[in-house]
């Protein structure tokens, strides 16, 4: 397979395990609403403090997600900042060419810098995709529990908005997408940037060292990719969680290929000192 298929596959099938096409392909049933129970005044006031503790955890989800959305441009951005600031370095000591600046983006600390902004940005959205799906699970509660025996026939929020237009699309996990938009695209740099290529000259290869890191960084940023995406497989049988095990064991193979080792050193390989 060449190697621009390779490239292409490879970032949608990491597409594909941050993204939940399985929703937009084959939609869950949503459960119904349990019956109204007839409750006592005391039990109602106990399940409307529990509901009150849920709203407030939901509320404090939301909050720290959003925090920890901050946090990861603030992260990746200074990442990416000492990965310019070297690769730049070269020209302000010694007004280096565009090729060797090239080649110090390709060597091997820059590879480094790089691929732990998308592995840091990749754990991150882990710890997102925790939050979303634990107000999701509240949410869940707060329309089969609490608002039919709280309200009755009247629609409470949770009920209007899981049945809105929009949560309702297919495209809404999509829409979901912006979460890790950040991270796809600092992997898809990372592909492009580092890929091998014939139409380099041999000062311009790719350098061993390199390859082996991008290879190890690949490989990690798929499996926190992985570990993402059991949030889109867990509800679903057993049988589904074949899929994100073949597109790791896929990604895994094309970044082999993408990047095999034992090809000679150089110039880029040799590091930004000196």
């Amino acid at each position: 397979m060449k190697p621009l298929h390779l490239t292409i596959l490879l970032i949608l099938a990491a597409f594909a395990l941050q993204v939940d096409v399985l929703t937009m392909i084959c939609p869950a049933e949503m459960p119904a609403p349990e019956d109204p129970v007839r409750m006592t005044t005391d039990e109602r006031n106990a399940l409307l403090e529990e509901y009150r503790s849920a709203a407030a955890e939901i509320r404090g989800r939301i909050s720290e997600e959003n925090t920890l959305f901050s946090f990861k441009f603030t992260l990746v951005g200074a990442i990416l900042a000492l990965l310019l600031a070297e690769t730049l370095r070269t020209k302000a000591e010694s007004d280096a060419s565009p090729g060797e600046q090239f080649r110090r983006l390709r060597s091997p600390l820059a590879a480094c810098f790089l691929w732990a902004a998308v592995i840091t940005s990749a754990i991150i959205d882990t710890r997102i995709e925790y939050h979303v799906g634990l107000i999701k699970t509240l949410g869940d509660w707060v329309r089969l529990v609490v608002e039919p025996t709280l309200l009755a026939e009247e629609q409470g929020w949770e009920h209007f908005l899981s049945n809105s237009s929009l949560m309702t699309s297919r495209l809404y996990p999509l829409l979901r997408s912006n979460v890790h938009l950040l991270t796809l695209v600092l992997f898809v740099l990372g592909i492009l940037t580092y890929r091998k290529s014939s139409r380099l000259g041999s000062e311009q290869a790719l350098g061993e060292s390199t390859a082996w890191i991008c290879r190890a960084g690949c490989w990690g940023t798929i499996l926190v990719f992985a570990i993402a995406g059991l949030h889109n497989y867990h509800a679903r049988s057993g049988a589904f969680l074949v899929v994100p095990a073949l597109l790791v064991l896929f990604a895994m193979y094309a970044a082999s290929k993408l990047w095999p080792t034992g090809s000679p050193e150089s110039p880029s390989s040799r590091g930004v000192a000196g």
